[in-house]
């Protein structure tokens, strides 16, 4: 992503999602349909999905396609799931 142009970058909302079972967690980005990622822990899940938002706008950009807007999260959900916002680099 160019980076001189995005001198401000949109926040998405993520939603973490703990497996409970096998451990770790899956990232999801609800205004990005398929845009999705994973990491053993919170820690390292984030900066994985961070940088799933970038190559997807990317994508994006490079196909000619609408950059979705995001929504602004209104309601935060308790563990095992729950919502927080990064903005790609």
């Amino acid at each position: 992503m160019d980076k001189g142009t995005d001198a401000i970058s949109p926040k998405y909302a993520v939603c973490l999602i703990l497996d409970e079972e096998v451990g770790g967690y899956t990232v999801i980005v609800p205004d990005l349909p398929a845009c999705i990622s994973e990491g053993d822990t919170e820690e390292d899940a984030l900066p994985n999905i961070q940088e799933a938002i970038e190559l997807y706008i990317e994508y994006l950009t490079e196909e000619g396609r609408p950059i979705p807007p995001p929504t602004r999260a209104t309601h935060l959900v308790p563990a095992p799931a729950r919502a927080v916002s990064v903005a790609p680099k």
